[in-house]
């Protein structure tokens, strides 16, 4: 079973992630991101971007990790196919996205997404293990 669920939710859909540590979680979270896209998945992975991102807690840094992700694909036309985080707290996560430039002509969207909101968010960790839920404005 995949570590992250999407649902729909009016004009956004959620993504329910978790794992065993804040990492996995994080990692998921991206997972359920990239999937909720519905594109092709980034085949080559012959470009990486590090990502550092500071927060005043877990879940504004949520917010961010996905907005950041967000962002490279509008801004920068880089599409994620790999993600390892490298550092993951409360408060800072450091992050390494592999994939490569978004080509027109190979890579689709089933929808595109404006941002990971504050709306409803949640990120609990309960008996050693995070969850999160949190809802993408389309």
């Amino acid at each position: 079973m995949a570590p992250f669920r999407l649902f729909e939710h009016t004009a956004d859909i959620g993504i329910d992630a978790d794992g065993a540590s804040l990492a996995e979680l994080f990692h998921a979270a991206a997972d359920g991101l990239l999937q909720l896209l519905g594109g092709e998945p980034a085949a080559n992975l012959t470009e990486s971007r590090t990502v550092t991102l500071f927060a005043s807690d877990g879940e504004e840094l949520l917010v961010s990790w996905l907005n950041e992700i967000l962002f490279l694909l509008e801004t920068r036309r880089f599409l994620p196919g790999a993600v390892r985080i490298l550092e993951a707290s409360p408060t800072r996560l450091v992050a390494e996205l592999r994939g490569e430039s978004l080509d027109p002509k190979r890579h689709s969207f089933a929808r595109m997404a404006k941002a990971a909101t504050y709306h409803n968010l949640q990120l609990v960790e309960s008996e050693g293990r995070w969850s999160a839920r949190i809802f993408i404005d389309l």
